[in-house]
């Protein structure tokens, strides 16, 4: 998962070449004088691009202390990823690092990274907690009820063929375009989803506790928490599409079998012949088949 983000960044170092007799700090943010000036070589770890902020000037601020002490603030902007755990591990957090590039602990001052610490890449985690509503409103909601109105067609007269398969192919065609719009929305993570919806359709009784537990998945299984929902949702679609055809054609077996027993109900009021010959189940099918 990738994320932007504007980062307002603040080092302190100390330079004893920079020392002055001032009685208080001296500020100065001229691009010339900043060049000429020995900065730390820390990058982001874990960015693909990354820059610095050019509106009107370069946003970059420097305080040189009496004792040399130094303080840098600049806003940059960068393109992070996240870097994905795989497995049962569940991160709720996303992280930005810093590191150096060209020095190690043994070259730097352990006091110059963090406090009394050997550090040379610190980790900065942002805890991050979703709000349901929206999901709610605009995948949850409209799906239930997508999939109650396709439950209408039980009540419809299984006899009425177009009227029961158009209400099934509607609703089937509604929710498929709208789990398409869906997924533009979404990051394509699409590995896990297939080993998480078997998991879940064996314990959370058919993925249904994933609504009520969705506030605890982190940003990435927002994508796989709505495929389990939308597969849930179209494998009601389809059973009752599969519902409709078993009924359908269970009525023209009755209707067949009950046209044969009135033939044959006639054939013996007329006396006829063939009615002498006792039929046996397995001549069913043949008859049904000569039909």
């Amino acid at each position: 998962m990738d994320y932007e983000m504007d980062v307002f960044f603040i080092e302190h170092w100390t330079d004893p070449r920079l020392k002055h007799n001032e009685s208080s700090f001296i500020i100065f943010s001229d691009k010339t004088q900043l060049d000429r000036l020995w900065t730390p070589d820390i990058y982001f770890a874990n960015s693909k691009t990354a820059q610095l902020n050019f509106i009107m000037v370069p946003n970059m601020n420097v305080r040189v202390w009496p004792n040399g002490r130094i303080r840098l603030g600049t806003r940059c902007h960068g393109a992070i990823y996240r870097e994905r755990v795989l497995g049962d591990g569940r991160p709720g957090f996303i992280g930005q690092r810093y590191s150096t590039y060209g020095f190690n602990c043994e070259q730097y001052s352990s006091r110059i990274l963090f406090g009394d610490l050997l550090r040379i890449c610190l980790l900065v985690k942002f805890s991050l907690q979703r709000s349901i509503q929206y999901s709610l409103l605009q995948t949850y909601f409209p799906t239930t009820f997508i999939v109650i109105i396709s439950w209408i067609s039980f009540w419809i007269d299984p006899a009425s063929v177009p009227g029961r398969i158009g209400l099934a192919l509607t609703t089937l065609l509604t929710l498929s375009t709208q789990a398409i719009a869906i997924q533009f929305q979404l990051p394509p993570v699409g590995y896990p989803k297939v080993m998480r919806l078997m998991k879940w359709c064996s314990v959370n009784y058919f993925g249904f506790e994933a609504l009520w537990n969705f506030g605890s998945f982190d940003l990435t299984q927002i994508g796989e928490a709505q495929d389990v929902w939308f597969g849930i949702c179209l494998t009601f679609l389809f059973a009752s599409l599969v519902e409709f055809a078993t009924v359908n054609m269970y009525m023209r077996w009755a209707s067949q079998l009950m046209d044969f027993d009135e033939n044959l109900q006639q054939s013996e009021k007329l006396n006829d012949p063939s009615i002498l010959t006792p039929l046996m189940p397995q001549d069913f099918p043949k008859i049904l088949s000569n039909r």
